[in-house]
């Protein structure tokens, strides 16, 4: 029996953190587009297309944060 990989997420998403983007950048992640911040007009997010192996890395990103605190 095959077990199909499902996303917990949207069809995008969108990052918000330079580093976080450098790093996704670094494992082959290009962002399909830029949009600015709603909330701070002078900043910018970057729009991935998500798939469950960019959530499985965007999961590996926040627990390698949580580990180094």
């Amino acid at each position: 029996m095959k077990m199909e990989k499902t996303m917990k997420h949207r069809e995008e998403y969108v990052c918000k953190r330079w580093r976080m983007l450098t790093w996704l950048m670094q494992k082959g992640y290009k962002p399909i587009r830029t949009i600015p911040d709603v909330r701070r007009t002078d900043y910018v997010n970057w729009v991935f297309d998500n798939t469950p192996e960019f959530e499985h890395d965007v999961e590996l990103y926040f627990a390698q944060l949580k580990a180094k605190n």
